[in-house]
């Protein structure tokens, strides 16, 4: 499994969905969330929205 720095904020965003419950595909979909974008906030290539 895959580690994630809980300081930057796709590793912090990857620990609350864990701690959810939830599923990443749950979490995005209900967030109204595009994949896509999802996964690039996670790999930190994108900044994350305001």
């Amino acid at each position: 499994m895959k580690e994630y720095d809980l300081n930057t904020y796709g590793g912090y965003l990857v620990a609350l969905v864990k701690l959810s419950g939830m599923t990443q595909i749950e979490f995005y979909t209900k967030a109204n969330i595009k994949r896509p974008y999802f996964y690039d906030i996670v790999n930190g290539k994108v900044n994350p929205p305001p």
